[in-house]
């Protein structure tokens, strides 16, 4: 056996069962010896080669394992009914827990950008407002030096007229 099967065996003795480098070594170590049932098919059929020496197979890897036929066929079976050894109803409840948990953080994500979202659209009309304002003035501006503009121009006749009036006094 190889230096890391014996490690493995050391660590081992405490508990019935062989570790796996172990039983793989073994298995290297030693050709199974269980000859293939006399019903076996024939070498040509290849559709059922895989399964043809399952049950001799079984058999060596339980002796190599040290379990009892019924050890190795619950394990087998708890293996077959789950995903590692987890069973399918705690997969399912996890899976339905992490889709709630997807939920909420699309949710809470979004929703930071759907305050801001708001907070622009009032900035934005906030400074339509400001800008509509701003135009107001600035024609009322325009108005009003318009105004003055036409009021300058009625004062300087006035006071032309007035000097006019005066010279016209002023010669008499």
């Amino acid at each position: 056996m190889s230096e890391r099967a014996n490690i493995a065996d050391d660590r081992n003795d405490a508990r019935p069962h062989r570790s796996l480098d172990s039983v793989r070594d073994s298995i290297h170590a030693s050709p199974p010896s269980v000859q293939p049932p006399p019903n076996t098919p024939s070498q040509s059929d290849t559709s059922s080669l895989p399964f043809a020496h399952e049950a001799s197979v079984r058999a060596r890897v339980r002796s190599l394992l040290g379990t009892s036929e019924t050890q190795f066929e619950a394990r087998a079976s708890a293996k077959s009914n789950s995903n590692n050894g987890i069973p399918m109803d705690t997969i399912r409840a996890i899976q339905t827990d992490l889709r709630a948990i997807a939920t909420r953080l699309e949710a809470s994500s979004t929703e930071p950008y759907k305050a801001l979202s708001s907070d622009i659209e009032e900035l934005s009309e906030s400074v339509r407002r400001r800008d509509d304002t701003i135009s107001q003035m600035q024609e009322e501006i325009a108005d009003f030096e318009s105004t003055v503009v036409e009021l300058r121009g009625k004062r300087d006749r006035a006071e032309a007229m007035m000097l006019k009036a005066q010279e016209e006094l002023g010669q008499w």
